[in-house]
């Protein structure tokens, strides 16, 4: 497995995506609603992996609480994986949790599924690229 994203929590991702820009020296990528999801994420696509920025749409979005009380921040890692349900079943057979049963949709035509922060220590997401 690789490192497919880094995702950082922000509370103005026009804001937020106009520093990014800056610093990464690249046009501003274009923002995506992701409404099952409960975000708008805007994905810095760079030479080895993807920074996703990511803005709660309201108080339903699972990162609304983390952004508000933590300000932002590293939200979660993602980890790419070439056979999505092998590797939740690897992980369940060794005493990981997971949010969820089963993968969902995600960002650009990806499959995807959280691993619960107890399992890691940190909330790791596993991501396939539906043509890998």
């Amino acid at each position: 497995m690789k490192i497919n994203h880094l995702a950082i929590a922000v509370s103005d991702i026009e804001q937020s995506c106009a520093l990014w820009s800056k610093v990464l020296q690249m046009d501003k990528p274009e923002v995506h609603i992701l409404d099952d999801s409960g975000v708008i994420a805007c994905p810095f696509e760079t030479e080895n992996l993807i920074i996703e920025l990511i803005q709660p749409i309201d108080k339903n979005s699972p990162i609304w609480k983390f952004v508000h009380e933590k300000g932002g921040g590293l939200h979660h890692v993602a980890l790419e994986s070439d056979d999505i349900e092998s590797d939740i079943e690897i992980g369940k057979s060794n005493g990981f949790r997971f949010l969820g049963d089963n993968p969902v949709e995600g960002l650009n035509d990806t499959k995807v599924i959280f691993m619960h922060p107890k399992s890691l220590g940190v909330l790791v997401e596993l991501v396939q690229v539906k043509n890998s």
